[in-house]
């Protein structure tokens, strides 16, 4: 951080567009387009489906995410699947996202998660790996790989076989992870106090929701082998698992007042842009007043920079804060690569 420069009560918003209430029950297809395809209007999609080839549908009022043999992979003699992530078009700061979910984790070596994330490193998770009565909780904080953050709970249901709900509800003094109207975890933004560097390690930006089902064994780590539960069994061609969802809700702590599109003073982001944002993430003081609006300039930043160039500028922005940021070594250690990274790497696949 900056020395004596104070963190701004509003925070420039580096890609994406103010948040809006939604509730969606997938009656519209058109609501989720291919990410290579999308206009960048936030209004006239409220989801992207980020890979190709597309495994996102929306069909018979639910939004299904399915993983199949990767058959590009088969060609090169490996056996792993091809799955699907799927983003809101809209961020989000605080508030409540809840959704009817069935898990895709039905075997083995199939990782479903539900999650908010931005490009900066925060999130906040819900993840689902082999065992079907468990679903495991996590936050980060500005690309910080602490999995002493994460927990697991247990339920006496098959998580992929029914529907529950999930529950993310972020405000700016803390986080509560509930299912089926439980809250079953609570993470304040007080016990995040870092005495060290005097800074909050709460998720506190702007974040997309991302929803997404993949094969641990892409990464091909054994640590990843043994989180997940082991590999799947491929040896069935046809073999397909899916993730599905009843509907999603978002509820905004401070929704937009004007949804038009664009908005007035929209220009595209240059290279000399001064956003006005903390290059550390030091939540010093909470987020208030979420505009949309930088803190320091009159441009309004296009939504996800349209789309593909988003995810590259995510993936760069990732390599080259990693020494600065130390959220990787220098070299990544296969043994020792955690769930996490092994998502982001495989993101960046």
């Amino acid at each position: 951080m900056a020395p004596n420069v104070p963190r701004k009560p509003l925070v420039a918003m580096e890609a994406g567009p103010f948040c809006v209430n939604i509730e969606d029950h997938f009656q519209d297809a058109s609501k989720l387009v291919a990410k290579s395809k999308w206009d960048g209007n936030p209004n006239s999609a409220y989801w992207t489906s980020d890979f190709e080839p597309d495994n996102a549908k929306i069909e018979n009022g639910h939004m299904v995410l399915s993983m199949n043999l990767d058959q590009n992979k088969l060609q090169e003699g490996k056996r792993q699947g091809f799955g699907a992530t799927v983003s809101s078009t809209r961020m989000m700061l605080y508030g409540n996202v809840s959704a009817s979910i069935k898990s895709g984790s039905s075997s083995v070596g199939v990782v479903s998660s539900f999650i908010t994330k931005n490009e900066q490193g925060d999130e906040i998770d819900y993840e689902w790996t082999d065992k079907v009565n468990q679903v495991q909780t996590n936050y980060y904080w500005n690309g910080q790989l602490d999995y002493t953050h994460s927990t697991t709970e247990n339920f006496n249901n098959d998580l992929a076989s029914g529907y529950h709900l999930y529950e993310i509800q972020w405000m700016p003094d803390a986080i509560h992870w509930v299912v089926d109207g439980v809250v079953r975890r609570t993470v304040t933004r007080e016990s995040t106090f870092n005495e060290t560097e005097k800074n909050y390690r709460f998720p506190a930006r702007p974040s997309y929701i991302q929803l997404s089902i993949w094969d641990a064994a892409q990464i091909g780590s054994s640590w990843t082998d043994s989180w997940s539960g082991g590999r799947i069994d491929w040896n069935d061609p046809n073999r397909k698992f899916t993730m599905e969802f009843e509907w999603i809700k978002i509820n905004c702590l401070d929704p937009a007042k004007d949804t038009a599109w664009p908005p007035a003073g929209y220009e595209t982001l240059s290279t000399n842009n001064d956003t006005g944002s903390n290059d550390q993430g030091n939540d010093t003081n909470p987020v208030q007043n979420y505009t949309g609006y930088s803190s320091k300039s009159s441009v309004i930043v296009p939504i996800a920079l349209a789309g593909g160039l988003f995810g590259g500028m995510v993936i760069i922005g990732y390599a080259l804060s990693a020494l600065a940021r130390r959220k990787r070594g220098a070299k990544v250690d296969p043994g020792a690569v955690k769930p996490e990274m092994e998502r982001q790497m495989v993101e960046a696949a």
